[in-house]
């Protein structure tokens, strides 16, 4: 059971870390190509805050508990290679300021 617990942990991690990105990717291809904006969902509109609320700050938040467990294991690793400072900023503050820190519907 520690086992799937496990693997979805990384799988979700895994999935917060590729997801923002290639969204990111693909907004900026599909608006250049297309002169229509409709197809998305518009930041701030009523149905981006419902989104944002129920599914992607509790998703932020599991991401935010997992990359603070996963930077105390590395932690040693982190500190002998001399990069404590970007693995926090990698594995608790992006997740945690993504969760926290951004207005609500800001997709």
């Amino acid at each position: 059971m520690k086992k799937h617990a496990l693997v979805l942990s990384v799988l979700l991690l895994g999935c917060l870390v590729v997801v923002p990105a290639t969204h990111a990717s693909d907004r900026q291809s599909y608006s250049s190509n297309y002169q229509n904006d409709d197809f998305f969902i518009k930041s701030g509109s009523g149905e981006a805050m419902m989104i944002d609320a129920f599914i992607f700050r509790p998703i932020g938040l599991v991401a935010t508990v997992i990359g603070g467990a996963a930077f105390v294991v590395s932690l040693p690793f982190s500190a002998l290679g001399g990069n404590v400072r970007e693995a926090a900023d990698k594995l608790i503050v992006e997740p945690f300021d993504y969760t926290f820190k951004r207005k609500l519907g800001d997709l």
